[in-house]
């Protein structure tokens, strides 16, 4: 599968070093919505694999990434995932997207604690009383908690010793440590951020770029699964007819609407 989706049409058909060859030059691995119920043989894959997509599968457990060390970014929204689990040797993860699975909890020592940017929405966990504050203190180190930018009133409110109303106004002070850049991320969306050193996000994914990314994927996903809708009770209505079945309620609850 990550032949098929990475490698030339013909790849398939190169001999075996050839192959392993261009699975170690892989720096995004995207597998996402392939049906996948277990994560598994990713050890061909190089030490320069950083991102890893594997949004709308079927994957119910965290597994089998201990061969990509360098991981930095991982998505696996929309998945049956219950819980957190064997990440904490990712060393240098700054962004984890868990949305939209069946996770009810979150412990301290799930997450490494390099993560930058965490994505916990459409969880169950979410909806527990004082869930936001529990995280934000758990994980200090966040930027970004389900697609909003934490700022030092939020982690003061945690519990977090950071600084005073004074010192939040000498942060718009640091502009001369931080270089703006251009961001480009998927979809085609630009924007121009500040990228502060230490950060370890490199220029093309910084904070603001990939939570545009994030949102504009979701979107389009929700397009084309609302195109695909259409189509199915489109070619269902048809065969009604074809058989001279009843109209659907759909239907006919549609045409009961004045126009």
């Amino acid at each position: 599968m990550i032949c098929k989706r990475h490698l030339p049409p013909d790849g398939q058909k190169w001999d075996q070093k050839k192959i392993i060859d261009a699975l170690n030059q892989i720096t995004h691995v995207r597998l996402d919505r392939e049906r996948i119920g277990q994560i598994d043989s990713l050890e061909l894959l190089g030490d320069r694999c950083t991102n890893l997509y594997l949004q709308s599968n079927l994957i119910e457990t965290i597994e089998n990434l201990e061969c990509l060390k360098n991981l930095t970014f991982i998505i696996l929204a929309n998945n049956r995932i219950r819980k957190i689990e064997n990440l904490k040797f990712l060393k240098k993860l700054l962004f984890l997207d868990l949305s939209e699975n069946q996770i009810s909890a979150v412990d301290k020592g799930d997450v490494p604690a390099s993560v930058i940017i965490l994505n916990l929405t459409g969880n169950p966990c979410t909806n527990y009383p004082h869930y936001r504050l529990t995280t934000i203190a758990d994980f200090p180190n966040l930027r970004q908690l389900d697609l909003c930018e934490l700022s030092n009133v939020d982690k003061r409110e945690a519990g977090l010793n950071v600084p005073s109303d004074e010192e939040d106004e000498d942060d718009l002070d640091d502009d001369d440590e931080e270089e703006e850049v251009e961001v480009v991320v998927e979809g085609g969306v630009t924007n121009n951020v500040a990228l502060s050193p230490g950060d370890g996000l490199d220029n093309t994914e910084t904070l603001q770029g990939l939570t545009a990314g994030i949102l504009l994927r979701s979107a389009e996903r929700t397009e084309v699964g609302m195109q695909e809708h259409r189509k199915r009770t489109s070619e269902l209505d048809d065969l009604r007819v074809t058989l001279t079945l009843p109209p659907s309620s759909r239907l006919s609850s549609r045409s009961a609407i004045p126009h």
